[in-house]
């Protein structure tokens, strides 16, 4: 009797201590990037765009679309601060223009080739495995093809905890980011991130120019995603 009671106790143990960490679980780490960012063929995220002007009384409101397009090993002008070619995969998101990089536990974007005379270096945008309150710092660059003059920024990133947050998608259990860039024309950017979703809902705030037509607050909240292969 006493050697079954025992059994039982060691597999209730077992079965708490294996027991999937779901998004409705409390805990003060955030899953790996590739679990708050889902990335595959055809996987596809529609956002609610709205961009309430400052300076004047108008609000503009647009749906636009994330879609991986397509998959690539290697993209010969993408490189790294030191020019040297960054391997894949690379996710290519439609139209063509950006793709998305896993690179170890962190996400990286970026512009395929050049845009106009700059080239972008590859930006950190999402980091996985960090503690609730923990912040630390990215470095980015841009390369103009003129003088050959490489430009760093710095941005601050803070994992805050998690909440609940609402959008036309439906409610989700969130982990929720800032950034702090050190760009005067950027604001800080609030992102929510809901496991094996992707990004659920992002604000910021756009000085650029300080005119009515650039000031800007800009919210995107998820309006429907399909994540093909997704398990």
């Amino acid at each position: 009797m006493k050697q079954t009671l025992l059994a039982l106790i060691i597999l209730l143990l077992a079965a708490s201590c294996s027991e999937d960490n779901s998004p409705n679980t409390p805990t003060d780490t955030a899953p790996r990037v590739a679990e708050l960012f889902p990335l595959g063929l055809e996987y596809e995220w529609t956002y609610r765009r709205t961009m309430q002007f400052y300076l004047v009384d108008k609000i503009d409101m647009q749906y636009v679309t994330t879609r991986v397009t397509e998959i690539l090993d290697s993209i010969p002008d993408v490189v790294d601060e030191h020019r040297r070619a960054l391997p894949g995969p690379f996710y290519i998101i439609e139209p063509g223009y950006t793709y998305y990089r896993y690179d170890g536990n962190a996400l990286y974007t970026g512009a395929v080739g050049w845009v106009g005379p700059v080239r972008y270096g590859p930006f950190e945008i999402l980091r996985g495995s960090q503690q609730f309150g923990e912040s630390w710092l990215v470095q980015d660059w841009e390369l103009t093809d003129v003088v050959q003059d490489m430009r760093t920024y710095n941005t601050v990133f803070t994992l805050h905890g998690m909440e609940k947050v609402t959008v036309p998608a439906g409610t989700f259990n969130c982990y929720y980011f800032t950034w702090d860039p050190d760009r005067e024309y950027l604001g800080t950017y609030h992102l929510y991130y809901a496991r094996h979703v992707g990004r659920v809902k992002r604000v910021v705030a756009w000085f650029e120019g300080n005119t009515p037509d650039t000031t800007r607050l800009i919210t995107e909240e998820l309006d429907s995603f399909n994540l093909v292969f997704a398990r």
